[in-house]
């Protein structure tokens, strides 16, 4: 350190260099103080400073990180430059600028690159009041890659509880392009712009609140392509974690399965995100709207609601979920209307047996942990659902059911068809005008009361239960217009049900992405006894009319509660 014409009444020039672990200088310090004037105040000394830092490479600080650095800097430079003027008394006036080049950053026990050739810059003028505890932050503006965001507030109680007041915005931020910098996000396309405002207040070491508001003027998102139906079958884990069969053979110790990190309680978040156009592949959709708020370890997403779907859609709900229970325990209620399944579906569905239609629902589930054995011990709830103008797209209900009774009977399916009253519809497909039903969830499984399934040419309906393992169990009902008469054969392959409606019992069974559907003898049988059981009461009935003469009915009604029939 060089200090030159020291005097009381004149200012002092200074200057100093000095390199981290090196003989090379990284940081130069130069300025000057004073004058001290006779009485040697020093709160009312004038101050100025100057400081560069230029091209120290970033690498160099990692033996300082300790023998397990939470990352492992492989690249990065940067370059830093400062003055500082003003007095102890009065205060000092700091101005800063600092640029970070070509940031590389890994995870040093997986290798994988967490950031990549990342720039980032940083401008700051702040006013340091010692005196009174106090930091004033007039402006500062930081660019992380295509990203500015700008900052103003203060920082007060300097000396005993620091506490916070900031305020936030960004300029619009452009949302492509962003994998090239974090290699995470490879596979998600985004574009659009996103502008962010906010606040953030209170104490680091007691209760910090931050508000954030996010618009989106513009939403695109182009999923990652779907996957083969065969690497679809390794996927295991839990439900927010779908990770492949080899992921599953990884030591246990490096798998959180069905563990969720904690959140810093002592940060309190809330806000709102509006998108006012959003498109996710070809899905669009407007006026997306929804309130959050974190609080402790409890998140809630409140008042989401949102247009499009189709051209009348609307979706509405709100979600729940604390993480500081064991398992975290979360719940939800959402329901939709005039929603096109047709459009979802052709984005979403990995699946080739699709419901096509304008759904309206509603859904309230209540659940416990996120692995598949917490979901399918905890997860409850219940909800309805209608579909207008659809169909089953790529399975033709009436084709496999008649041809199951076809060859049940050794008829060919024309004539059972003929014999039905039913034109069996062509192709792979069954339209439908209506269909609707009640669902109850828990126990593993999916409860389905009574959905009904109707059109011009056929009707069907059913109850059962699909497992959230994806097994179904459903016992359904396909309803005949009319019926042709089987000569020659004691039993015939309908049933007649309350209203007088002739059907064919059938079931649903297997697995959802393949089920097998087969008619139901054990209970066409069953319902051809009770048939004919109460074909012969009725005729036992009617001799009995026949013998007892006028006001017959009035005398059976006590027989019949005694000998039930």
């Amino acid at each position: 350190m060089d200090l030159e014409n020291i005097s009381l009444d004149k200012a002092i020039p200074f200057s100093l260099s000095f390199g981290f672990n090196r003989k090379e200088i990284d940081l130069r310090l130069s300025g000057t103080i004073g004058p001290m004037g006779r009485n040697m105040d020093v709160e009312s000394m004038p101050l100025s400073l100057q400081m560069a830092v230029h091209d120290f490479d970033l690498v160099r600080v990692m033996p300082y990180l300790g023998e397990t650095p939470p990352v492992r800097i492989e690249k990065g430079r940067l370059e830093m430059t400062g003055d500082l003027a003003g007095d102890l008394g009065a205060g000092l006036s700091i101005k800063n600028e600092t640029h970070l080049n070509g940031l590389t950053v890994k995870d040093p026990k997986t290798g994988e690159t967490l950031v990549r050739d990342l720039s980032m810059q940083v401008r700051k003028e702040v006013f340091l009041e010692l005196n009174k505890g106090r930091v004033a932050v007039k402006k500062t503006e930081v660019n992380i890659g295509p990203a500015t965001f700008h900052f103003a507030g203060q920082i007060n109680h300097l000396k005993s509880d620091p506490a916070l007041a900031f305020k936030m915005e960004s300029d619009g931020i452009p949302l492509a392009g962003w994998e090239k910098f974090f290699p995470a996000l490879e596979g998600v396309g985004l574009d659009g712009l996103v502008h962010a405002d906010g606040t953030v207040s209170g104490q680091p070491a007691g209760k910090m609140q931050v508000v954030l508001n996010l618009n989106f003027p513009n939403l695109v998102v182009r999923l990652p392509k779907k996957e083969p139906a065969a690497a679809q079958e390794e996927k295991v884990g839990s439900l927010f974690s779908p990770a492949t069969a080899a992921a599953a053979q990884r030591p246990e110790g490096t798998r959180r399965k069905g563990q969720v990190l904690p959140l810093p309680e002592n940060i309190d978040l809330k806000g709102v995100v509006e998108i006012e156009k959003g498109m996710i592949d070809d899905v669009s959709f407007s006026r997306f709207h929804a309130d959050y708020v974190k609080a402790g370890n409890r998140i809630s997403l409140k008042n989401l609601s949102a247009r499009g779907f189709g051209e009348q859609g609307e979706v509405k709900g709100e979600a729940e979920i604390d993480f500081g229970a064991t398992p975290p325990v979360y719940r939800a209620d959402f329901m939709c209307s005039r929603v096109d399944l047709s459009i979802l579906q052709e984005t979403f569905a990995a699946r080739k047996e699709k419901v096509g239609g304008v759904l309206s629902a509603d859904l309230k589930v209540a659940g416990a942990g996120f692995s598949m054995e917490e979901i399918e011990k905890s997860l409850s709830g219940s909800g309805s659902f209608k579909v207008d103008r659809g169909g089953l797209e790529n399975v033709n209900l009436e084709a496999r059911i008649l041809e199951a009774v076809a060859k049940r009977f050794n008829l060919p399916v024309a004539s059972v068809a003929q014999m039905a009253g039913v034109e069996i519809t062509p192709g792979n497909r069954t339209p439908f005008e209506e269909l609707q039903g009640l669902f109850q969830i828990g126990g593993g499984r999916i409860d389905i009361r009574n959905a009904v399934l109707t059109s011009r040419n056929h009707g069907f309906s059913t109850t059962g239960a699909v497992g959230l393992n994806r097994e179904v169990d459903l016992a359904a009902r396909m309803i005949l217009r009319k019926v042709g008469e089987i000569s020659g054969r004691k039993f015939t392959y309908y049933l007649v049900d309350e209203q007088n409606r002739k059907y064919i019992p059938f079931k649903v069974t297997g697995n959802v992405t393949s089920p097998k559907v087969t008619v139901d003898l054990k209970a066409l049988v069953k319902g051809q006894v009770k048939q004919v059981i109460r074909q012969k009461k009725e005729q036992f009935k009617e001799r009995l009319r026949e013998k007892i003469g006028p006001g017959g009915d009035e005398i059976l009604k006590p027989l019949e509660k005694l000998f039930n029939f």
